[in-house]
């Protein structure tokens, strides 16, 4: 799975429920079988720039930061499927 599907999967999620995603829920929305992967994803993520963590939550506590929703605008479908 690549970062900006990734990161699509994460604001699909806010969208549609108004949250963001628990990493189980990340993980299931993926298919990822293993929780730690989608935790591994999300790390890459923040690495990018393109999400946070609030320090004031610790379920539920992704953003998309200003950049990833740059990266989501920019996106080609090729980039999404590479």
């Amino acid at each position: 799975m690549s970062d900006l599907e990734l990161l699509r999967a994460i604001a699909a999620h806010m969208d549609e429920t108004g949250v963001p995603p628990t990493y189980r829920e990340l993980a299931q929305r993926c298919g990822i079988r293993h929780v730690s992967v989608a935790f591994y994803g999300v790390g890459r993520l923040i690495d990018r720039g393109w999400v946070r963590m609030a320090w004031f939550a610790r379920s539920r506590a992704i953003r998309i930061t200003d950049a990833g929703r740059m990266a989501l605008k920019s996106a080609t479908p090729a980039e999404v499927t590479a």
